[in-house]
């Protein structure tokens, strides 16, 4: 498979360690990496990242600048709703708290169904416990 064959790239959230591969440096210039493909993301999270957020580390601004804005400028990116069919059997639903706007994918094929559901958890404690952040320290 070459990155012309990809048709979709279908993003849970923003996050440079989510996108990081959306683009390549060629020339200097950030590149789409899948230049076929139609980058799928949520229209809300898109708004939230473009924004600039002061309180967001600086990493995840520059993945969206670098990974993001040049998929957005060369038309590619198909902003959509929080509940959006991508196609027969593919939709995104809502799923925030890791961010405000993060979205899981349902697949749907043969009666059978599964999740992707992006960075919804971290760790199985996080079922029983769904406040507890990622970057949450314990004290001993």
């Amino acid at each position: 498979m070459q990155p012309s064959d990809v048709d979709y790239v279908v993003n849970t959230h923003l996050h440079f360690d989510h996108v990081g591969w959306h683009t390549r440096l060629v020339d200097g210039v950030w590149q789409p990496t899948f230049p076929a493909a139609r980058y799928v993301m949520s229209a809300n999270e898109f708004g939230y990242w473009q924004a600039s957020p002061k309180h967001e580390i600086e990493d995840q601004l520059a993945g969206f600048a670098d990974s993001v804005a040049p998929v957005h400028d060369a038309g590619l990116v198909d902003l959509v709703s929080d509940d959006h069919v991508v196609s027969d059997g593919v939709r995104i639903v809502p799923s925030p708290g890791h961010t405000p706007y993060h979205v899981s994918v349902v697949i749907e094929s043969r009666g059978q169904t599964a999740v992707i559901t992006g960075d919804v958890m971290h760790h199985p404690c996080q079922i029983a416990y769904p406040h507890w952040g990622a970057g949450l320290r314990l004290q001993s």
